[in-house]
């Protein structure tokens, strides 16, 4: 069964979640390392909507553990790199005089170290990718957090309201309590390095799936001014089974991933009569809905090597052959969710 990914974080809150069950029946997720997932993320998992892939580099190293690791870099080399860095690095860890090691001293080993026989460490884009994600992922988690606190304060004060104006409590009051929460932008989650790292993620894993799923519409925007020619997909039909919208009447999610599984590859002649998406005419659909859009002769190994800034892999697998386009869908949160 095709499986939809989600993209470009590698954590999904709890109100990304609930809006993304209204459409499809399992979701799969790229983690940067395998480690234990959060509480309403391991529920997911249990409940059989969520299916993690995480991405095995032939390490040992936990993410928590590259982690602490970039951020002790980060320490030592907030001074800079060389003669100088290693000065006030020695000032600082040494004492007001500086320990036994000057700056002459340190320079001298950093300069033959340069010389030794041994070959310099490679730069390794894809560690560098994971850790990154790993640490955007951190970041993820406690902004849930923060957003569920807010919740429970915006509960409290509309049950303190209401009691003071001597009424029972709404049982919906906490969201729409007070004033909004915060909206989150593009540079907030830098959605932009995101994509990359997670690009990269994703070529590693040799992950098939031709569809690819999103909650932001920055995201969306940032593919299309990036591709040529790309098709909206005739999603407006399809609602999901959040929306008040009786089974009988609605397609189930199995048949509505068949229908794009025959997009993503679709001829030629087909794809022509879909209707244009120009640049910065990103999907803008109404809250819980969906939209999605299709980026033709783009299969996903293509389409994300360029954000990755790597060339895609030279043999793929005999799943990624068949597909000839990406797809693309929104699923629109609002402004007062995270993630």
């Amino acid at each position: 069964m095709l499986k939809p990914v989600y993209f470009p974080f590698t954590h999904l809150g709890d109100r990304a979640a609930a809006a993304l069950q209204s459409h499809f029946d399992v979701m799969l997720l790229l983690r940067p390392f395998a480690e234990g997932l959060p509480p309403g993320m391991r529920g997911l998992e249990r409940c059989g909507f969520l299916e993690i892939l995480a991405c095995d580099a032939g390490d040992e190293v936990s993410g928590a553990e590259a982690a602490a690791g970039f951020l002790e870099w980060a320490r030592r080399h907030a001074g800079g790199v060389g003669p100088t860095g290693a000065f006030w690095q020695a000032r600082l860890a040494g004492g007001p005089a500086g320990g036994d090691r000057s700056a002459f001293q340190l320079a001298s080993q950093i300069k033959r170290r340069c010389q030794a026989e041994e070959p310099p460490n490679v730069a390794d884009p894809l560690r560098a990718a994971r850790v990154f994600l790993r640490l955007a992922q951190e970041l993820d988690e406690q902004n849930e957090e923060v957003l569920r606190e807010l919740m429970r304060v915006q509960t409290l004060r509309a049950e303190m309201l209401a009691a003071m104006d001597g009424r029972p409590p709404s049982p919906a009051a906490g969201a729409a309590a007070g004033e909004p929460l915060p909206p989150t932008g593009r540079e907030e989650h830098r959605l932009t390095d995101r994509l990359s790292a997670w690009a990269r993620l994703f070529l590693a894993a040799a992950c098939p799936g031709p569809v690819l799923v999103t909650t932001r519409a920055a995201v969306v925007a940032h593919l299309i001014e990036a591709s040529a020619a790309v098709r909206r997909l005739p999603l407006e039909a399809h609602r999901g089974r959040g929306e008040g919208l009786p089974a009988a009447e609605g397609a189930p999610a199995a048949l509505r991933m068949e229908a794009l599984a025959d997009w993503a590859a679709a001829p030629a002649e087909r794809i022509a009569t879909l209707p244009l998406a120009g640049p910065g005419e990103a999907p803008v659909p109404g809250r819980g809905g969906l939209s999605g859009c299709l980026f033709p002769d783009d299969p996903p190994h293509r389409l994300l090597g360029r954000f990755a800034a790597v060339a895609p892999p030279a043999q793929m697998t005999a799943s990624q052959a068949l597909v000839r386009h990406t797809i693309v869908l929104l699923v629109e949160l609002g402004s007062d969710s995270l993630l």
